[in-house]
């Protein structure tokens, strides 16, 4: 077997973990200042758009045991595949650098409301290198670890939510909110969107398998997450409560009371934030290294990992001077910069490359 070697399973378990963080970050602010009440509803057409992006995915890996890097190349060329990945490895170390900056400032800002910024960076930047510097097999049991640990407290949040719920905050649903509701699929779309940038591990993967199957079931996981996050958070503070949070996620589950008990929950929420941060830095943090090892052809990952840690760190110190500058990169640029990467262009790519073998087919006869 493959050093690292691992089943698609694995690593849609894998994809599934790295929604948490952005979903408990984005949602379901993001949603409702698009959507309104009825935001929740847009998880139906962001299942579309995100069933119609994975079936697009997987055509496009179809037959590249290389994983993305190969399909860059065939559909681009030597040189064009080359400079995409590059240009793709580069986004992800700033992607990370951004996610490492939110991630310590969240903390700061709702739990450690006293400590200090550039320990939380150095601290969580030293931690996420050790799954990016690991085996990928390691790196990928580590995020299925996370998943365990963090969907029995996720079930126990929403179970204890639910019943909080005001229905009145929900409906009505009118028709002729069709419009923002397709606006609020967006964010919905964006926090699943980084499935695509996994790619870049596709070559590790082991043939065989039910790809579409495992695929389906992430996305089965993780709409409903999705769903009761926007349902109970929207269904306890209310639309106009909920717009005013910062992270109104938090700020809904830190009220809740469990078996009038436990009146505070921020040791479960710290737990799933910090956990669903390192798991997404370090699975973003190893397809950039994997993109910087292929474009160098190196036979080892630590190089690119370190220069992408070291890109990361530097990227998480220099953003944002300020917390409008952050929640303007949160809410405008990475947004677009991350559906315009997984929507449109495995699309394109995968246009240009059937192009490719129909014309190969004729020049053949």
């Amino acid at each position: 077997m493959k050093e690292g070697q691992i089943s698609f399973r694995q690593l849609a378990v894998c994809a599934a973990v790295l929604t948490l963080s952005p979903a408990s970050r984005l949602l379901p602010k993001a949603a409702l200042e698009l959507g309104g009440r009825a935001c929740w509803a847009a998880v139906l057409p962001a299942a579309g758009l995100l069933l119609l992006m994975l079936l697009t995915v997987r055509a496009l890996l179809q037959g590249c045991p290389g994983g993305l890097f190969q399909a860059l190349e065939e559909a681009l060329g030597r040189i064009g595949g080359r400079v995409a990945a590059g240009l793709l490895g580069l986004w992800l170390s700033f992607y990370c650098g951004f996610i490492l900056r939110s991630g310590a400032e969240r903390l700061l800002s709702t739990v450690y409301e006293s400590g200090s910024l550039w320990f939380f960076l150095l601290s969580m930047a030293a931690v996420a290198l050790v799954p990016a510097l690991s085996r990928v097999a390691t790196a990928v049991r580590m995020a299925e670890l996370c998943a365990l640990l963090l969907a029995p407290v996720l079930l126990l949040l929403f179970a204890f939510a639910l019943p909080e719920v005001n229905v009145d905050y929900l409906l009505p649903l009118n028709p002729l909110d069709a419009g923002g509701l397709a606006a609020a699929a967006l964010p919905i779309t964006n926090v699943c969107s980084l499935w695509v940038y996994l790619g870049f591990l596709g070559k590790y993967v082991k043939p065989g398998g039910n790809v579409k199957k495992h695929a389906l079931r992430c996305l089965a996981f993780v709409l409903p997450g999705v769903l009761l996050a926007i349902v109970t958070t929207v269904g306890i503070l209310g639309p106009e409560s909920a717009k005013r949070q910062q992270y109104p996620f938090f700020v809904m589950i830190s009220n809740l009371k469990l078996f009038n008990v436990l009146q505070r929950v921020e040791p479960l929420i710290v737990l799933v934030w910090v956990l669903a941060d390192f798991a997404l830095l370090g699975a973003l943090l190893l397809s950039a290294a994997e993109a910087f090892r292929d474009l160098a052809g190196l036979q080892s990952r630590r190089v690119p990992v370190l220069l992408c840690g070291a890109a990361m760190t530097a990227a998480s110190f220099l953003l944002a001077p300020n917390a409008f500058a952050l929640e303007w990169l949160s809410d405008r640029l990475v947004p677009i910069v991350n559906l315009s990467l997984t929507l449109p262009l495995p699309a394109l790519l995968l246009a240009i490359k059937k192009i490719k073998a129909r014309r190969k087919q004729g020049n053949d006869r």
